[in-house]
């Protein structure tokens, strides 16, 4: 992987929710509702955001 494949996979994995844990967690401490809504608002976010950093390194020609 090329330094920017690298950057772009840490930045979206670090905003995904963590693990079937954490969601677990959220379902007990939150409910369902909240829970689901919550994890369908960061997977999208997270791969948005990955999108948007890879477009602007490729953009800025950015070599790491």
């Amino acid at each position: 992987m090329s330094g920017v494949q690298i950057v772009v996979a840490a930045v979206t994995l670090t905003l995904f929710v963590p693990c079937i844990a954490q969601f677990a967690i959220m379902i007990k401490e939150r409910g369902w509702k909240t829970a689901l809504a919550i994890a369908g608002f960061i997977f999208p976010f997270a791969f948005l955001c990955g999108i948007v950093l890879n477009f602007i390194l490729t953009l800025l020609g950015a070599t790491l």
